[in-house]
């Protein structure tokens, strides 16, 4: 008579984890995306795509995914303690991607060393800006000084994070100096006004060219030069005085040589006569040519000469 013997095995009385055994995980995008596991005793963890059936993807407590691309995936753990669980416990694997940014095309790739300062900017404005010459928001080259400066956009929570550079170049600005007249008078000549370097350009009242004519009146000109991004404005001023116009008064247009010598007087005051040359305070036809006559009047106002001539005939 045959015997039959049946073995029954007895049923595994291993748990699926805990979430507290299997939790979450979010990373950032290009960091190492790990899922871990931790028990008590000796038990492992079996990491499967699915939460029945299939063949597991890896078996261990540390579980290194190679997961990169953002968003989330779950995984389904079982632990093995003699036997495997039956049951699963899902684990979501989150990877976040870092922030972007553009940074305003305002900033741009050079500055003289005389700026003073640049907005800087980027969307969205939620990052910071740190860099040599940067203060919030603000970007002075002229703090900064010549060279080459990276300016630096950081956007993101701490963990997670975008970097972006921007590279501008301080020029130093080039040594420019003038040299003008301070003080002319309205008759004088043309003057040349001269800088070095001396490829910029004058402007100003009275300004043609290099030149300027006193004669337009007082002004300030404007030397502008430029060397690559470097703009330096020089101004200065030029004074100029109006040449006196003397009126002088007192002598007839003609005389009698036995006419008495006649006072000359002029304004404005302070000046010296000369009558055919030579120095004279009064016109006497006595001594006077007979005909024509020349009286000059020359006098001199805030350092301009005026003078006046006047024609006296004398009578035989």
């Amino acid at each position: 008579t045959a015997v039959v013997v049946t073995v029954s095995q007895a049923a595994c009385k291993t748990v699926a984890p805990t979430a507290s055994e299997v939790p979450d995980v979010t990373v950032c995008e290009g960091n190492a995306a790990t899922l871990k596991a931790t028990f008590s005793g000796s038990a492992t963890a079996v990491w499967y795509e699915a939460a029945t059936g299939g063949s597991s993807v890896f078996e261990g407590n540390t579980f290194a995914t190679g997961v990169t691309e953002v968003g989330t995936k779950t995984y389904y753990v079982a632990k093995m303690d003699g036997c495997e669980s039956e049951t699963r416990t899902a684990v979501a694997l989150t990877i976040t991607a870092k922030p972007s940014a553009v940074i305003a095309s305002s900033i741009l790739d050079e500055y003289c060393a005389t700026v003073e300062s640049v907005t800087l900017g980027a969307t969205p404005a939620t990052g910071t800006w740190s860099g040599t010459g940067v203060t919030g928001t603000t970007f002075s080259p002229k703090t900064a000084g010549s060279g080459d400066i990276t300016l630096t956009y950081t956007i993101g929570e701490t963990g997670c994070q975008n970097v972006y550079t921007k590279s501008v170049h301080v020029t130093a600005a080039p040594s420019v100096t003038v040299t003008v007249p301070t003080t002319m008078c309205s008759g004088d000549a043309a003057a040349t006004l001269t800088a070095n370097p001396s490829t910029g350009t004058w402007s100003g009242t009275g300004v043609t060219g290099s030149s300027f004519d006193p004669s337009k009146g007082s002004s300030v000109v404007t030397y502008t030069y430029t060397e690559g991004s470097c703009k330096v404005v020089k101004t200065a001023e030029i004074t100029v005085t109006s040449n006196p116009t003397p009126v002088i008064s007192g002598l007839a247009e003609s005389y009698c040589s036995g006419d008495a010598a006649v006072t000359m007087t002029a304004v404005p005051t302070g000046g010296a006569f000369k009558v055919n040359g030579v120095a004279a305070t009064s016109f006497d036809p006595a001594t006077a040519t007979v005909g024509e006559n020349t009286v000059t009047y020359t006098v001199t106002v805030g350092g301009c000469e005026g003078s006046k001539d006047a024609t006296v005939v004398v009578k035989a």
